[in-house]
């Protein structure tokens, strides 16, 4: 099985933070270097100004809060009524009102003289018009420089064939069919010291045991798929030859260190598969990474799993 990779080292995760919170995601994207040194950069550039910016916006838009001017309570303004030939009636001083009014006093209007400013005349005054002599540029013409057609010879590589090493038949007795199947469909070494491929095998009447040298490879799910593919390549010829074979189980090993130094093999990787079950396979179809499901027992050691 495949750990999942923790959310906030995902990739989409990243460009998330880069757009939403700018100075995150640049520091996410240093983090996990996807990118070329020259890359990083400009995107941490843009990003960083489109975070000013944002930031710049969302100052403006809070600043601007709506102004409500404060109205002052305006003097009442009292209209008088209009005459309509009856006597006005004498209106009741107010029982506790003051009734005593201060003089209104006229100020004087005064007219400011009004002053005529003299018109002023300004002359027009006649710009003369210069010509510019043209001046004719004399055409120079480029001679036309024709190059001279080169011819590559045309050079044939010689077509190298790699000699295919043919598939021996297939031995009829059963003790030597099944290293003859492992050898031809798995490879004779394992890519581990050059180790041979086939460390052990038991035949009974029930079942075939077989244990096998894994190869190594950069990584773990790496070393999983190849041991799925080789499996899935054996089990099809197998059980395509054969009818005398009731359950075929193999065990794949890879070396490991003890607590004391000690180099020793540890299976990593154990599949059995039943004639019934296969039976119930479309192999032309069939696709290796199927095979634990399919497979009548499979177990994984937690070294691939770390």
């Amino acid at each position: 099985m495949v750990n999942k990779k923790k959310f906030y080292k995902t990739t989409w995760f990243l460009w998330v933070m880069m757009f939403v919170v700018s100075p995150v995601g640049i520091i996410l994207l240093w983090l996990k270097r996807q990118y070329k040194p020259q890359t990083l950069g400009i995107l941490s550039a843009v990003f960083g100004v489109y975070f000013i910016v944002m930031i710049v916006i969302l100052n403006q838009d809070t600043n601007k809060k709506p102004v409500v001017k404060e109205v002052k309570d305006t003097p009442a303004v009292v209209v008088s009524s209009v005459s309509t030939g009856k006597p006005k009636e004498e209106s009741k001083p107010e029982i506790g009102a003051k009734t005593t009014e201060k003089p209104k006093i006229k100020s004087p209007e005064i007219k400011a003289p009004e002053v005529k400013a003299p018109e002023v005349k300004v002359p027009e005054v006649k710009v003369p018009e210069v010509k510019v002599p043209e001046v004719k540029v004399p055409e120079v013409k480029v001679p036309e420089v024709k190059t001279p057609e080169v011819k590559v010879p045309e050079i044939k590589v010689p077509e190298i064939k790699t000699p295919v090493k043919p598939i021996a038949p297939a031995p009829s007795v059963l003790k030597d069919y099944i290293p003859w199947a492992v050898e031809n469909y798995a490879g004779e070494k394992s890519n581990i010291k050059n180790a041979d491929r086939i460390r052990r095998i038991e035949i009974d009447d029930k079942s075939i045991f077989i244990e096998l040298n894994a190869d190594d490879d950069i990584t773990k799910e790496r070393i999983k798929s190849d041991i799925l593919k080789k499996s899935t390549a054996i089990f099809k010829q197998v059980f395509k030859d054969r009818t005398d074979v009731p359950n075929v189980s193999l065990s794949w090993g890879l070396p490991h260190q003890d607590t004391k130094g000690n180099e020793i093999i540890n299976s990593v990787v154990a599949v059995s598969l039943s004639s019934d079950a296969a039976k119930t396979i479309d192999w032309d179809k069939f696709t290796y990474s199927n095979l634990p499901k399919a497979a009548t027992s499979y177990t994984e050691h937690e070294i691939l799993r770390r």
